[in-house]
């Protein structure tokens, strides 16, 4: 890690910190310390007797947050002063800060925090002075620092990040009051260890931090983004062009539940172990259900998805939520999505001026008859404030009317669908044909080997060929590696040149980092 500036880890603590607000007034700091929205702060901020249950926090460029108090600890003679808050919706754009748990440390540290007197967050650095045991007794340890800067009120809470060890070693707890003498720019601060009795949790935060031995590479690819992997600049100004006139048509796959949802070949996987699945290929769902639909029914496959999409964690459905907002935010008329799922709508119908409407392809016969917008109101045409979200491969809806026999699941599906499309021109509403040749269209969480996105691509191949928007079609592609791929450079190469002869771009990156980049964007393009 030695060569990152400082205004690496500068930004790293700024993208994690966020400031207390109790009663509308700022109050203190506090900083992610997990993936799941976990933020560590000082105990005394919540209260020396009664803490609080819950406050709002606001990170810099972001929408105030409920955090809920999940442990708390403040014994100010023994040195104990911590608290464990939960977002309610955690951001899915920042990142918790690398921590060591150590009982000694010396040389300088950095912080960010909020100070009262200040409109915004500023840093502050000094040194390390030594350790501090209350009452004589190393169980009570505090450290002892210097700061000139740090000594507001604001600051209590703040992350305490060692510039040799590269990590968050402390909390600050306690400035000095002193206007003059020797102690006037002494700051006390906890350490982390000391937090791991009444939350084991820190404990492992801490040993993956170890056993990644720097940052984690999504933290770091954010911050620190490789520009050859990212998008020309004109491709993305005329991207931002397209999505304010509202000719941007985003594409939805599976690829954005990574790391939140299970994927499709984890449930493929699962469902191979559990129903003896004899065959090869046991990691891909269309084949694994397509035995599933033979061994047992036609509906069976189908059932055992409604159950997985039944019991999604609230958190992971947060994050997922705070992914589709973004996307939500845009003044689009026309989502495709083909998952099965109504992420994108609840989304949607979260913001404040849109109604959307959920429409479905009509391919088989269990749902040609379903009511769709398009015949009940002849010529209409969707707006950014009533958008439609279309999905290709079906949907599942909550309660009695899921509709699981629109999904389009098994191989005989995805080949049926195919033959339908292929030969009624009508399957596809006009206004969505028109979105496939006069837009500029964005695939987001697909991979090529994937083949839900093979068909998808066959589907809207003969569309890209007389496109309005040539070469500015975009595909948010992972780099290519693992199992599938021997060499991963030619491989890249190789998908570069597939998606060329498409006249697709490609950004080379996770779909939160694209859609993270794009929103950070699309602000500052309406700002200016």
């Amino acid at each position: 890690m030695s060569n990152l500036d400082d205004s690496f880890f500068d930004d790293l603590l700024t993208q994690a910190t966020c400031a207390i607000f109790i009663g509308g007034k700022l109050k203190g700091t506090a900083w992610l310390v997990s993936d799941e929205g976990h933020l560590l702060t000082a105990g005394h901020i919540l209260g020396t007797d009664r803490p609080l249950a819950e406050v709002e926090v606001r990170f810099a460029e972001d929408v105030p947050r409920k955090a809920h108090k999940t442990q708390w600890g403040y014994q100010q003679e023994m040195g104990i002063d911590f608290a464990v808050l939960k977002l309610v919706d955690p951001p899915v754009n920042r990142h918790p800060l690398p921590i060591l748990l150590t009982r000694e440390v010396s040389g300088s540290f950095r912080a960010c925090g909020f100070g009262v007197s200040l409109k915004d967050r500023s840093f502050g650095r000094g040194k390390f002075l030594g350790p501090i045991d209350l009452q004589n007794a190393i169980g009570n340890r505090l450290f002892e620092l210097s700061s000139g800067e740090l000594g507001e009120e604001g600051y209590s809470g703040t992350a305490i990040f060692s510039d040799e060890l590269q990590a968050v070693v402390a909390i600050q707890v306690e400035a000095t009051k002193a206007k003059t003498g020797p102690g006037r720019d002494t700051i006390l601060a906890m350490p982390l260890y000391r937090i791991v009795p009444s939350w084991e949790r820190l404990e492992q935060e801490a040993k993956e931090a170890i056993r990644r031995r720097e940052f984690p590479p999504q933290s770091q690819r954010t911050l620190q983004k490789d520009t050859r992997q990212s998008l020309p600049e004109g491709i993305w100004l005329s991207l931002l062009r397209s999505i304010k006139d509202g000719n941007c048509t985003p594409f939805l796959g599976s690829g954005i539940y990574s790391g939140v949802l299970p994927s499709r070949s984890d449930i493929a996987k699962d469902w191979a172990d559990k129903y003896g699945y004899p065959l090869d290929n046991p990691h891909r769902l269309s084949r694994v259900a397509q035995f599933l639909s033979m061994d047992v029914n036609f509906m069976f496959p189908r059932q055992e998805l409604a159950e997985k999409f039944k019991v999604v964690n609230p958190s992971d459905l947060a994050k997922l939520n705070e992914l589709h907002r973004i996307l939500a935010d845009l003044p689009l008329p026309i989502y495709i999505t083909t998952n099965y799922d109504d992420f994108m709508v609840q989304a949607l119908n979260h913001h404040e001026y849109k109604s959307p409407i959920q429409e479905l392809c009509r391919w088989n016969d269990f749902i040609k008859n379903q009511s769709s917008i398009f015949k009940t109101t002849p010529g209409f045409r969707p707006t950014p404030e009533e958008p439609i979200v279309f999905h290709l491969y079906g949907y599942l809806r909550k309660g009695s009317d899921a509709l699981p026999e629109s999904l389009v699941l098994t191989e005989d599906d995805y080949l049926n669908f195919l033959v339908e499309v292929s030969k009624n021109g009508d399957l596809l509403p006009p206004r969505i044909q028109e979105s496939l040749a006069r837009t500029s269209l964005l695939f987001l969480g697909y991979r090529v080997t994937d083949w839900d996105f093979r068909i998808l691509l066959h589907i809207v191949g003969s569309y890209l060929k007389k496109s309005l928007y040539q070469g500015g079609h975009i595909c948010v592609q992972l780099v290519p590696e693992g199992d599938e791929f021997s060499d991963s450079e030619k491989a890249k190469q190789y998908l570069d040149s597939y998606f060329d002869d498409l006249d697709i771009r490609v950004y080379w990156g996770t779909y939160r980092e694209f859609i993270t980049e794009l929103g950070d964007r699309w602000r500052k393009f309406n700002r200016d």
